[in-house]
């Protein structure tokens, strides 16, 4: 699809100005007056950056507590909220330990905002959406379910969708090097996006997927080495927290979560104690995805396959997979929206667009005690949302199979 009409760069200079200007009054308000604004999960990232800063355990509850304690002036806070994230997350998040918690929640919440857009446009772009209708890309990503909750609860999975998103924009103009280095932002939550990290490796088979693949690798052994040099417990301080399977009376263990996804239940369903069972459908799908690539080898297409392996992988992910880690669905979302701009046909895109505003709607506002199917309540309710999102991936994409994915 062509693109049409081009960006003002005096109108787009004076929108980077007022941005500018309310952040930093932002900034400012909040320093003097802090807000109401919950702090969410944004704590694990905050204390964790300060508790590694005093030489501490960023992965030992207790150490956690102590600080979350303070900032939430509670001192019968009781349950750390920790941050599983693998020790070169740390690159990104330590700067935070800089900023008054207030103030930092503040600009992380801004980030976070700006990089989900960012990638709604790069998105929007890959897949062909005509430039002057880059509103449309906004107007999803700024709807969509995950991206709100990805705010309210200050998360740090905006990052994975960027590393998707610049993969796929980079990749597309013949730069794999910036590709791969974007790509290994994925790699703060891999448990989330395993069969698109199996096809990058797969693909390193190939000329462009070797500098990708190089490119990627080196950017994560960069900051790995980093923060393994400045702090060199850390990489044992985390496998010693991931290897203990049970939850303290001041943190929970993974293995202990009620998750949104289909892997817990299967657990449930077949062997309650046994937290290997969660990984069975990762195998299955990580088995899948490489039986899928193969035949496709030669002609591998990025930006029509990885909304497919964002979709596998999240449906099949062994733990995580929370509402507001599905942000990272805007990828097929944004190619979903550009084929449905392209069908003509006002009623089917009216119709679609509704489904799309509802299933958004009852993410956001309808409360989890309102769905009584198994007693849900909490985050894990949210189990119904990707499967959704992959239905309606469906039908885009399946009408008009002859219409370009991508520009």
């Amino acid at each position: 699809m062509a693109e049409t009409g081009r960006t003002n760069p005096v109108r787009l200079a004076a929108l980077v100005v007022i941005a500018a200007a309310v952040a930093i009054w932002t900034c400012v308000r909040v320093a003097r007056e802090p807000s109401g604004f919950p702090l969410g999960d944004f704590v694990e990232y905050w204390s964790a950056a300060v508790v590694l800063s005093q030489g501490g355990n960023p992965y030992d509850g207790s150490e956690l507590l102590a600080v979350q304690r303070e900032i939430s002036d509670d001192p019968h806070h009781i349950q750390a909220t920790m941050m599983w994230n693998p020790p070169w997350t740390f690159v990104i998040i330590a700067p935070l330990r800089l900023l008054p918690v207030a103030v930092a929640h503040m600009v992380w919440l801004a980030f976070q905002i700006a990089i989900v857009m960012v990638s709604a446009s790069l998105l929007w772009k890959v897949y062909g959406g005509q430039s002057d209708r880059l509103w449309v890309a906004w107007a999803l990503a700024a709807t969509f379910a995950p991206t709100v909750l990805l705010v309210y609860f200050g998360q740090i999975s905006g990052i994975c969708l960027l590393g998707l998103a610049g993969f796929l924009f980079f990749r597309q103009r013949g730069q794999p090097a910036i590709a791969g280095a974007f790509a290994a932002l994925t790699a703060l939550k891999p448990h989330l996006l395993f069969a698109f990290g199996i096809v990058l490796v797969l693909d390193g088979l190939t000329r462009q997927g070797r500098w990708a693949l190089a490119s990627g690798t080196l950017t994560l052994v960069f900051a790995a080495v980093v923060e393994g040099v400045i702090h060199p417990d850390l990489y044992h301080q985390y496998a010693t927290a991931i290897g203990t399977a049970a939850s303290t009376d001041v943190q929970k263990s993974v293995v202990d979560w009620k998750l949104p996804v289909v892997s817990y239940w299967l657990r449930v369903w077949l062997a309650p104690d046994q937290f290997w069972v969660q990984f069975l459908p990762t195998l299955g799908a990580s088995v899948w995805t490489i039986v899928y690539w193969f035949p496709r080898r030669d002609n591998w297409d990025w930006p029509t396959q990885t909304p497919r392996l964002v979709m596998v992988s999240v449906l099949a992910a062994a733990y995580g997979a929370w509402i507001f880690d599905l942000v990272v669905l805007l990828v097929p979302v944004v190619q979903a929206a550009v084929r449905v701009s392209g069908w003509g046909r006002v009623r089917r895109v009216a119709a679609f667009s509704l489904c799309f505003i509802l299933l958004n709607a009852a993410t956001i506002f309808l409360p989890p005690h309102l769905v009584p199917i198994f007693d849900w309540n909490g985050l894990y309710y949210y189990i119904v949302f990707a499967p959704a999102v992959a239905v309606l991936y469906s039908l885009a994409v399946g009408f008009h199979p002859t219409v370009p994915t991508h520009a």
